[in-house]
């Protein structure tokens, strides 16, 4: 009997989602029904995701809208992922003026993109991207993301922001509306506050790439904070479970 009852215990414990995975139900419901128009339409033609602490909730929103592009007929947008923790523009000039040798290092990015990403989309035509990231403060990392995405010469390109959570500065109405204007699109949000999986890299499964000047994320292999019940796999069954069930939600709301 005792060795029954410790076997339920542990099953009811796999069931369990990991707390950083559990705490992105709500803020993923809040931009689900703010997206809902958009996913519905199809809007998106791809996804970015922001490394690292952005891969989850990227993961997490890309299954979800995965299964609305199914069920209303669109192509599923292709998603790529970001580092945006590039070294700050060398403040030469305005706030938001760029070395060119500081923009060189993006340009590994937009060639995958245009190699990689690009002849898949529609041509001749304004793309529109979705991107998905766990937190902002200032804003740099939305910032960074325009630029880049400014690199892909020749292509026109509208960008909207999926956020998990706002903090710091972007907290303030007028900084929201500041920061919607430089990127030239909407910004959306699930909660105020920073989420849990912010810089839990034990569980993204990657890390920011040193120096930061690499505008892709590494493989992270034997984190010091991984354990048998806290890691890249648990965390991603966890997505996938947390998918699941929020898809069924958004159907019914």
């Amino acid at each position: 009997m005792k060795e029954f009852l410790n076997t339920v215990s542990v099953e009811k414990k796999e069931d369990t989602l990991l707390p950083e995975i559990e705490g992105l139900r709500e803020p993923t419901k809040r931009l689900l029904e703010q997206l809902r128009p958009y996913l519905e339409n199809g809007e998106y033609q791809f996804i970015i995701g922001h490394d690292s602490s952005g891969r989850i909730p990227t993961l997490l929103l890309r299954s979800i809208i995965k299964e609305i592009y199914k069920k209303n007929g669109h192509k599923t947008p292709p998603t790529v992922f970001l580092a945006t923790r590039l070294p700050r523009l060398s403040h030469v000039g305005s706030y938001e003026e760029y070395s060119e040798a500081e923009l060189k290092k993006i340009s590994p990015w937009a060639a995958y993109v245009k190699k990689h990403i690009l002849p898949s989309l529609p041509k001749g035509e304004i793309l529109k991207v979705l991107v998905i990231t766990d937190s902002i403060t200032t804003g740099d990392s939305l910032r960074t993301t325009k630029k880049a995405l400014e690199a892909l010469d020749g292509v026109s390109i509208m960008m909207d922001a999926a956020v998990m959570g706002i903090d710091g500065s972007s907290r303030n109405e007028n900084t929201k509306n500041w920061l919607s204007q430089k990127i030239g699109g909407q910004i959306f949000y699930g909660q105020e506050g920073t989420p849990s999986i912010y810089q839990k890299e034990e569980l993204s499964g990657v890390q920011q790439a040193y120096p930061t000047s690499q505008p892709f994320a590494n493989v992270l292999k034997g984190h010091s904070h991984e354990t048998e019940t806290r890691n890249p796999r648990k965390a991603r069954e966890d997505v996938r479970k947390l998918a699941d069930e929020l898809y069924e939600w958004y159907k019914k709301v």
